[in-house]
Protein backbone atom coordinates (compact mmCIF):
# COMPACT_ATOMS: atom_id res chain seq x y z
CA UNK A 1 0.00 0.00 0.00
CA UNK A 2 2.96 2.40 1.07
CA UNK A 3 4.68 1.60 -2.43
CA UNK A 4 1.39 2.41 -4.48
CA UNK A 5 0.89 5.85 -2.55
CA UNK A 6 4.72 6.41 -3.23
CA UNK A 7 4.23 5.49 -7.35
CA UNK A 8 0.89 8.16 -6.95
CA UNK A 9 2.45 11.04 -5.25
CA UNK A 10 5.46 10.75 -7.83
CA UNK A 11 3.51 10.54 -10.91
CA UNK A 12 0.98 13.50 -9.17
CA UNK A 13 4.57 15.25 -9.14
CA UNK A 14 5.39 14.61 -12.94
CA UNK A 15 2.31 15.71 -14.02
CA UNK A 16 2.66 18.82 -11.85
CA UNK A 17 5.72 19.35 -13.52
CA UNK A 18 4.50 18.55 -17.16
CA UNK A 19 1.56 21.46 -16.52
CA UNK A 20 3.93 23.54 -15.12
CA UNK A 21 6.11 23.37 -18.28
CA UNK A 22 3.05 23.80 -20.28
CA UNK A 23 2.70 26.78 -18.61
CA UNK A 24 5.54 28.44 -18.74
CA UNK A 25 5.30 27.81 -22.67
CA UNK A 26 6.64 31.20 -24.26
CA UNK A 27 5.01 33.08 -27.70
CA UNK A 28 5.11 36.21 -29.46
CA UNK A 29 2.03 37.92 -29.11
CA UNK A 30 0.58 41.49 -30.43
CA UNK A 31 1.03 44.52 -27.74
CA UNK A 32 -1.87 46.70 -28.69
CA UNK A 33 -4.09 46.57 -25.89
CA UNK A 34 -7.57 46.11 -26.18
CA UNK A 35 -7.24 43.98 -29.51
CA UNK A 36 -8.23 40.36 -30.40
CA UNK A 37 -5.04 38.33 -29.47
CA UNK A 38 -2.48 37.04 -31.89
CA UNK A 39 0.36 35.00 -31.53
CA UNK A 40 3.40 32.59 -32.82
CA UNK A 41 5.45 29.88 -31.35
CA UNK A 42 8.50 29.91 -33.43
CA UNK A 43 11.16 32.37 -35.09
CA UNK A 44 13.11 29.62 -37.37
CA UNK A 45 11.63 30.23 -40.40
CA UNK A 46 10.20 33.58 -40.67
CA UNK A 47 10.56 36.74 -38.08
CA UNK A 48 9.54 40.77 -38.83
CA UNK A 49 12.90 42.27 -38.27
CA UNK A 50 15.93 39.62 -36.79
CA UNK A 51 13.79 39.97 -32.77
CA UNK A 52 11.37 38.25 -32.11
CA UNK A 53 10.19 38.24 -28.59
CA UNK A 54 9.41 35.31 -25.95
CA UNK A 55 6.38 35.98 -23.96
CA UNK A 56 4.39 33.98 -21.54
CA UNK A 57 1.98 36.77 -21.84
CA UNK A 58 0.85 39.71 -23.80
CA UNK A 59 2.70 43.09 -22.89
CA UNK A 60 2.45 46.43 -23.87
CA UNK A 61 6.31 46.95 -25.26
CA UNK A 62 8.91 44.54 -26.30
CA UNK A 63 11.44 44.57 -28.66
CA UNK A 64 9.87 44.72 -32.20
CA UNK A 65 12.14 46.15 -34.91
CA UNK A 66 10.50 44.97 -38.44
CA UNK A 67 8.35 48.32 -39.23
CA UNK A 68 9.22 51.40 -40.24
CA UNK A 69 7.86 54.41 -42.12
CA UNK A 70 9.20 57.39 -44.19
CA UNK A 71 7.92 61.28 -44.56
CA UNK A 72 10.45 62.06 -46.70
CA UNK A 73 10.55 59.76 -50.00
CA UNK A 74 12.71 56.99 -47.89
CA UNK A 75 15.00 59.32 -47.27
CA UNK A 76 14.53 58.56 -43.20
CA UNK A 77 12.88 55.89 -41.61
CA UNK A 78 11.43 55.86 -37.81
CA UNK A 79 7.88 55.73 -36.53
CA UNK A 80 6.75 59.92 -36.66
CA UNK A 81 3.51 61.38 -36.67
CA UNK A 82 1.36 61.60 -39.90
CA UNK A 83 -1.19 63.38 -41.04
CA UNK A 84 -4.48 63.15 -42.91
CA UNK A 85 -3.99 63.01 -46.54
CA UNK A 86 -0.30 62.46 -46.36
CA UNK A 87 1.61 59.88 -48.44
CA UNK A 88 3.87 57.57 -46.51
CA UNK A 89 6.47 55.16 -47.11
CA UNK A 90 5.98 52.21 -45.14
CA UNK A 91 9.13 49.66 -44.42
CA UNK A 92 8.92 45.55 -43.72
CA UNK A 93 11.62 43.33 -42.71
CA UNK A 94 11.07 39.85 -43.09
CA UNK A 95 13.84 37.40 -42.13
CA UNK A 96 14.64 34.13 -42.32
CA UNK A 97 17.36 32.06 -40.05
CA UNK A 98 16.33 28.88 -41.50
CA UNK A 99 15.55 28.21 -45.22
CA UNK A 100 12.89 25.48 -44.61
CA UNK A 101 11.02 23.49 -47.10
CA UNK A 102 7.50 25.01 -47.71
CA UNK A 103 6.91 27.15 -50.66
CA UNK A 104 6.69 30.87 -49.75
CA UNK A 105 6.67 32.84 -46.74
CA UNK A 106 3.86 35.72 -46.54
CA UNK A 107 3.16 38.98 -44.87
CA UNK A 108 0.23 40.73 -44.47
CA UNK A 109 -0.62 44.22 -42.81
CA UNK A 110 -3.59 45.87 -41.14
CA UNK A 111 -3.94 49.48 -39.88
CA UNK A 112 -6.77 49.81 -37.79
CA UNK A 113 -8.18 53.87 -39.11
CA UNK A 114 -11.58 53.99 -36.89
CA UNK A 115 -10.07 53.08 -33.88
CA UNK A 116 -12.59 50.29 -32.40
CA UNK A 117 -9.94 48.25 -31.81
CA UNK A 118 -10.41 45.37 -34.85
CA UNK A 119 -9.18 45.28 -38.03
CA UNK A 120 -11.71 43.81 -39.54
CA UNK A 121 -13.05 46.39 -41.28
CA UNK A 122 -13.00 46.70 -45.06
CA UNK A 123 -10.41 49.16 -45.65
CA UNK A 124 -8.05 48.08 -42.73
CA UNK A 125 -6.48 45.55 -44.99
CA UNK A 126 -3.41 47.76 -45.88
CA UNK A 127 -0.73 45.38 -47.60
CA UNK A 128 0.23 41.65 -48.38
CA UNK A 129 2.58 40.18 -50.57
CA UNK A 130 4.92 36.76 -50.17
CA UNK A 131 8.34 35.92 -50.80
CA UNK A 132 9.04 32.88 -52.87
CA UNK A 133 12.49 32.38 -51.06
CA UNK A 134 13.80 29.16 -53.27
CA UNK A 135 14.46 31.67 -56.19
CA UNK A 136 17.01 33.39 -53.20
CA UNK A 137 20.59 33.46 -53.42
CA UNK A 138 22.03 30.63 -51.41
CA UNK A 139 18.74 28.64 -51.71
CA UNK A 140 19.29 25.25 -50.38
CA UNK A 141 16.31 23.08 -49.65
CA UNK A 142 15.84 21.57 -45.69
CA UNK A 143 16.08 23.69 -42.71
CA UNK A 144 20.49 25.06 -43.11
CA UNK A 145 20.95 28.30 -41.96
CA UNK A 146 19.59 31.12 -44.21
CA UNK A 147 20.76 34.37 -42.23
CA UNK A 148 18.95 36.41 -45.29
CA UNK A 149 16.33 39.17 -45.06
CA UNK A 150 14.15 40.91 -47.78
CA UNK A 151 12.06 44.42 -47.71
CA UNK A 152 8.80 45.06 -48.34
CA UNK A 153 7.68 48.48 -49.29
CA UNK A 154 4.59 49.90 -49.70
CA UNK A 155 3.18 53.62 -49.94
CA UNK A 156 0.18 54.52 -48.26
CA UNK A 157 -1.76 57.83 -48.58
CA UNK A 158 -3.27 58.46 -45.12
CA UNK A 159 -7.14 58.58 -45.26
CA UNK A 160 -8.76 61.92 -45.14
CA UNK A 161 -11.31 60.54 -42.76
CA UNK A 162 -8.67 58.65 -40.73
CA UNK A 163 -9.83 59.31 -36.58
CA UNK A 164 -7.58 61.91 -35.34
CA UNK A 165 -5.53 60.57 -32.42
CA UNK A 166 -3.48 57.05 -31.65
CA UNK A 167 -4.41 53.75 -33.48
CA UNK A 168 -2.32 50.46 -34.23
CA UNK A 169 -0.57 49.28 -37.11
CA UNK A 170 -0.84 45.44 -37.08
CA UNK A 171 1.77 43.24 -39.40
CA UNK A 172 2.47 39.38 -40.06
CA UNK A 173 4.69 36.88 -41.22
CA UNK A 174 4.28 33.60 -41.57
CA UNK A 175 4.67 30.47 -44.00
CA UNK A 176 2.32 28.81 -46.50
CA UNK A 177 1.80 25.69 -45.00
CA UNK A 178 -0.03 27.77 -41.80
CA UNK A 179 -2.16 28.65 -43.88
CA UNK A 180 -3.26 26.57 -46.17
CA UNK A 181 -1.29 27.61 -49.00
CA UNK A 182 -3.50 30.72 -49.47
CA UNK A 183 -2.15 33.88 -47.86
CA UNK A 184 -6.07 35.43 -47.51
CA UNK A 185 -6.04 32.85 -44.97
CA UNK A 186 -4.15 35.10 -42.83
CA UNK A 187 -6.32 36.80 -39.85
CA UNK A 188 -5.35 39.90 -38.21
CA UNK A 189 -6.30 37.82 -34.60
CA UNK A 190 -5.46 34.02 -34.01
CA UNK A 191 -2.70 31.08 -33.18
CA UNK A 192 0.06 30.76 -36.28
CA UNK A 193 2.70 28.54 -35.35
CA UNK A 194 5.57 29.84 -37.56
CA UNK A 195 6.13 33.55 -37.92
CA UNK A 196 5.69 36.63 -36.15
CA UNK A 197 3.19 39.35 -35.02
CA UNK A 198 4.12 43.22 -34.94
CA UNK A 199 2.36 45.84 -33.34
CA UNK A 200 2.81 49.48 -34.10
CA UNK A 201 1.48 53.08 -32.38
CA UNK A 202 0.40 55.00 -35.38
CA UNK A 203 -0.39 58.48 -34.44
CA UNK A 204 -2.18 60.90 -36.74
CA UNK A 205 -3.01 64.33 -36.58
CA UNK A 206 -4.67 66.75 -38.74
CA UNK A 207 -2.77 68.46 -41.81
CA UNK A 208 -1.84 72.01 -41.42
CA UNK A 209 -3.55 74.29 -43.70
CA UNK A 210 -0.83 76.02 -46.01
CA UNK A 211 0.10 79.49 -44.95
CA UNK A 212 -1.39 82.43 -47.10
CA UNK A 213 1.20 83.47 -49.73
CA UNK A 214 2.67 86.52 -49.23
CA UNK A 215 4.22 88.45 -52.41
CA UNK A 216 7.73 88.72 -52.85
CA UNK A 217 9.08 92.99 -52.69
CA UNK A 218 9.73 92.63 -56.35
CA UNK A 219 6.41 91.93 -56.60
CA UNK A 220 4.87 94.98 -54.83
CA UNK A 221 7.44 97.50 -56.26
CA UNK A 222 6.48 96.23 -59.82
CA UNK A 223 2.39 96.36 -58.58
CA UNK A 224 3.51 99.98 -56.99
CA UNK A 225 4.99 101.76 -60.15
CA UNK A 226 2.03 99.95 -62.34
CA UNK A 227 -0.40 101.60 -59.98
CA UNK A 228 1.61 105.19 -59.94
CA UNK A 229 1.49 105.12 -63.43
CA UNK A 230 -2.05 104.47 -64.11
CA UNK A 231 -3.02 107.41 -61.91
CA UNK A 232 -0.56 109.48 -63.55
CA UNK A 233 -2.29 108.60 -66.78
CA UNK A 234 -5.32 109.31 -65.18
CA UNK A 235 -4.60 112.65 -64.05
CA UNK A 236 -2.91 113.67 -67.66
CA UNK A 237 -6.53 112.23 -69.38
CA UNK A 238 -8.58 114.69 -67.34
CA UNK A 239 -6.54 117.75 -67.88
Amino acid sequence: MKKLTRMLALACMMCAGYVGGADATSYDYGDAPGYQQAKHSTDQWQTLGTLWSNESSQRSEDNDDGVSWSLDNGNTWGHDTVTNGQAVWFRFEMHKKLWGRHLYDGLKVWIDWNQDEDFTDTDEKVYQDAWYFRQAPGYRYGDDVADISRWFYMTLEIPEDALLGETWLRARVTCDESIGGNLDNMDPTGYLWQGEVEDWKLKIEEAMAPPASIPEPSTMLLLGIGLGSAALFGRRNRK
